[in-house]
């Protein structure tokens, strides 16, 4: 059987592609980048090894080509290349990089989003591969209302930020790319952890705000008199984030956990019917602001605690909240109100694999985790969960 090739399989959509691909029987090769800690092979032996651990079997080990998105040829030698040409007969291109704004022409989210993605197409061409599978956004509609088709992709639209550009153009350069037999693109819309368990290894998005308020929060909570303070300094900056955003409650964010994400995807890769379309991966309407809000103070409330000092300081109050709006500009263009997302062609595809519930658990259980990871900083790996 030949292999799939497989980019940014060690980021958050990546690690649950590589278990869902192997699980559902694909051969897979691994274009990893080595780090300073470990070689890519450990770094692919270590995710293995989690995932048996997480879902209670063996895995087969994946095919590792050390390489390196940013380089040329993707800094694979000649003898990589040429395994790559008889024993890959398609790629599926994940990798990226989810910087917002670009400090130059020549840097991130350029180098991965744009030009990476020119040198996975020279490596397709030079290795005979027809069959490319692209992991796009479904934010190349850019600043667009209303309802986006999932046939619609270069209608004059504005875009927010250099990510949503670099994906947009590297979109484009896919479907141009005429030595290709069959192109299938995924447009996910923002995802965030796990839906049964919260895990997550990134903690962009929606995570940004709550990152920041909770840095915030932990300073105020040391110039709150008592629980009370506290709980209402809480909630006026609950508030204070829609104003900053310019958004109302019933604002709505399209978010989609990865483990759905990843099993849609998986299965569209894997049955040839379901290739050579585009897919949005989005839930079947926005989710409100005011819930996520209300879930972010709830968790804020729960993990939030007063410290020994009692000096209120108004003056240190304010600019930490001066520090928060700072913090959010960069994300501005971000946080908007979403369009909706046309999504029959995923829904043709997966029937039986509908979108779980946005709700007021599902959010909760987001926040537990990335308050009890602390943001990733240290390692919490949830209780083993059926597979």
């Amino acid at each position: 059987m030949a292999h799939l090739l497989l980019t940014g399989g060690t980021g958050l959509l990546g690690n649950y592609l590589v278990r869902d691909l192997l699980k559902a029987g694909s051969e897979l090769a691994l274009l990893v980048r080595s780090s300073r800690k470990e070689p890519a092979a450990a770094r692919v032996e270590s995710l293995m090894r989690y995932w048996e651990n997480e879902d209670g079997r063996v895995y087969p080990r994946p095919f590792v080509l050390a390489g390196d998105l940013t380089q040329d040829d993707l800094g694979l030698d000649a003898s990589a290349r040429r395994w790559v040409a008889r024993n890959c007969d398609s790629v599926m291109h994940n990798a990226a990089s989810l910087t917002f704004h670009a400090a130059s022409p020549d840097d991130e989210p350029w180098q991965s989003n744009l030009y990476g993605t020119r040198r996975v197409l020279d490596l397709c061409r030079e290795t005979g591969i027809r069959q490319f599978h692209h992991v796009s956004t479904a934010y190349v509609c850019g600043l667009r209302q209303g309802r986006i088709l999932e046939t619609d992709l270069e209608v004059g639209q504005t875009h927010g930020n250099d990510y949503e550009v670099s994906k947009f153009r590297a979109e484009l350069m896919v479907r141009e790319a005429d030595f290709l037999d069959r192109r299938t693109f995924y447009r996910p819309s923002i995802i965030v952890g796990d839906s049964r368990n919260g895990y997550t290894t990134t903690f962009y998005g929606f995570y940004v705000p709550l990152k920041l308020l909770s840095g915030m929060l932990s300073k105020v909570a040391g110039v709150a008199s008592n629980r009370e303070e506290l709980i209402a300094t809480i909630r006026h900056n609950g508030r204070r984030l829609t104003e900053i955003l310019n958004l109302s409650d019933e604002a709505g964010k399209n978010y989609v956990p990865v483990d759905w994400v990843s099993e849609v995807m998986a299965l569209v890769a894997l049955t040839p019917e379901h290739q050579g379309k585009t897919y949005h991966l989005t839930p079947d309407e926005p989710v409100k602001l005011k819930l996520t809000r209300e879930v972010m103070e709830q968790a804020f409330e729960k993990y939030t605690e007063l410290s020994e000092r009692q000096t209120y300081d108004e003056t240190e109050r304010r600019n930490l909240e001066l520090f928060f709006i700072e913090g959010m500009k960069v994300y501005a263009a971000y946080f908007r109100d979403d369009p909706i997302f046309d999504t029959t062609n995923t829904r043709a595809a997966a029937p039986h694999l509908p979108c779980p519930e946005m709700d007021a658990a599902f959010f909760t259980r987001i926040c537990a985790f990335a308050f009890e990871s602390n943001f990733g900083r240290r390692t919490n790996r949830p209780a083993r969960t059926a597979a």
